[in-house]
């Protein structure tokens, strides 16, 4: 074949890849939701990455990558118009680094080299993109698309999202070197994923009616900022007085601080404690000189202030506050028994970090006050939710996510949602607010340690890698400073005898 035609097949074979890749992994996440594909969406990637030179796969990933994140993120442009070109172009770049990664493994590499490295690259770059850049983003986490996966999503108590990242690019690995004929390895490997996943699946027994002894939730979906109009909501869904009940409102639900508007924060202890509910609402904290924190407010049944959690992770490149530090842990009186809980906010959830910390410190379940604004695209609402599933079957708790303009949840420990009320629609949701039992998962013990380990697998293999190329780039020095001095010899003998 002429060097020509190869180039061309190769850039054919490239474009194709490139092109089943964006579609295959488009469809695991909103709208489509097609969780098992996602095994299959980095497999034409796989193939054609070795056959293109270490220049061309960078460019590959990087085309690849811009195209998978401008279709499955365009709501930025809605957002942001013309930067949102920039951003997708700083995500594009973490499938290039990915790709070069994989480019960088020698043609002899075994099987289970590659059954090892190539889903480490792929979780420790992913993990950079989602939890430790200045720009964190991890909306389309590979881990992400078992949302909605009845026997994958209890492994995440075990391994977490990214640890299902890693099974992800394990199978796909797999079914790659299947292609190439290499069957038993790949029978044997896929074998043994598949008995594992099939020892964690676990049905969701929740679904009875609250009771006195259960306690209930109900999440009030409004986009209104007016007190009055929230009051209003959360009365016509509190019928049954003598069930204990958590009230939730949405981030944001009070713009002022409390030393701002105290009179309003008043109203709302007053509200709480003649409807002897404790209340969850979002609002703002103030931190001096026209600085603040959005915040969760949680008040008891009595209209006493249990306490403030404020958020950890302000949105980038809105006015979103400063971030908090602490985790703390409020406590729900259900009878003769306490039941401790959590509180987050909106984009606090989309990091493994606050639900595991908030989990460790004794939380069954997570009151989250979420809002974004209503002309928001709707897609963009929809890959937001999928992430509270994950975060309640990573840590075995139960995530309320209370939210503006929703979609609002009930999620169990499992990660199943229980209820949900579509974005776009006011109104309220009611349910059992199943917790946790309140025993850590192996996940929260030390699974949450996966993509540390991958990172460091990822590090110490790009440091073999670069000591190989200083090596073979001192032996090709040697050897021309010694073909040079074969060609000279007299120049040598000459300095000698001088």
């Amino acid at each position: 074949m002429k060097p020509d035609r190869a180039k061309l097949h190769r850039l054919i074979a490239a474009i194709l890849a490139g092109t089943l890749t964006v579609a295959l992994y488009s469809r695991c996440f909103p709208p489509f939701n097609l969780p098992y594909i996602a095994w299959f969406a980095p497999v034409p990637l796989l193939i054609v990455i070795p056959r293109l030179s270490l220049r061309s796969a960078e460019w590959f990933g990087f085309l690849t990558g811009y195209a998978l994140y401008a279709i499955n993120f365009r709501w930025l442009y809605a957002i942001f118009g013309f930067p949102a070109v920039a951003l997708w172009g700083l995500l594009a770049l973490f499938m290039a680094v990915f790709c070069v990664l994989v480019r960088s493994l020698p043609a002899d590499c075994g099987l289970g080299r590659r059954l090892l490295l190539i889903p480490c690259f792929w979780v420790a770059v992913e993990y950079v993109r989602c939890e430790q850049w200045p720009l964190r983003f991890s909306w389309l986490a590979m881990g992400y698309s078992q949302h909605n996966s009845p026997l994958i999503l209890p492994l995440a108590g075990y391994v977490g999202v990214y640890g299902l990242s890693f099974l992800i690019l394990a199978i796909a690995t797999c079914l790659v070197a299947a292609c190439r004929r290499q069957w038993w390895p790949s029978i044997i490997v896929a074998g043994g994923i598949a008995l594992m996943l099939s020892g964690t699946m676990r049905e969701d027994a929740t679904r009875h009616q609250p009771t006195a002894k259960t306690g209930r939730v109900v999440l009030i979906q409004s986009g209104s900022h007016s007190i009055r109009e929230l009051m209003a909501r959360s009365d016509a869904a509190l019928e049954r007085r003598s069930i204990p009940t958590i009230v939730a409102w949405p981030e944001y639900a009070l713009e002022n601080t409390d030393t701002e508007d105290p009179d309003a924060y008043a109203r709302i202890a007053d509200w709480a404690s003649s409807r002897n509910v404790a209340l969850v609402f979002g609002g703002t904290t103030s931190r001096g000189e026209n600085r603040y924190s959005s915040a969760a407010y949680v008040l008891g049944p009595d209209g006493g202030r249990k306490g403030v959690y404020e958020k950890h992770n302000p949105l980038p490149f809105f006015k979103d506050g400063e971030p908090g530090a602490a985790y703390p842990v409020f406590f729900w009186r259900l009878g003769d028994r306490v039941v401790p809980f959590g509180a987050t906010i909106c984009f606090d959830l989309s990091f493994e970090r606050n639900a595991r910390m908030l989990a460790r410190s004794g939380a069954r379940f997570i009151v989250v006050p979420s809002g974004e604004p209503s002309n928001w695209p709707r897609l963009e609402q929809a890959q937001h939710a999928i992430v509270a599933p994950l975060r309640a079957a990573e840590n075995g708790i139960g995530i309320l996510r209370c939210s503006a303009p929703g979609p609002s949840q009930i999620v169990s420990p499992s990660g199943r949602v229980r209820r949900s009320l579509d974005a776009g629609v006011e109104g309220a949701i009611e349910a059992y607010p199943a917790f946790g039992d309140g025993r850590r998962t192996i996940y929260n013990r030390f699974g949450w340690l996966i993509p540390v380990l991958c990172q460091v697998v990822t590090l110490l293999w790009v440091l073999s890698r670069t000591q190989d190329a200083l090596i073979r780039r001192r032996s090709a020095r040697l050897q021309q400073e010694t073909s040079e001095i074969g060609e000279h010899p007299s120049d040598v003998v000459g300095s000698q005898q001088s």
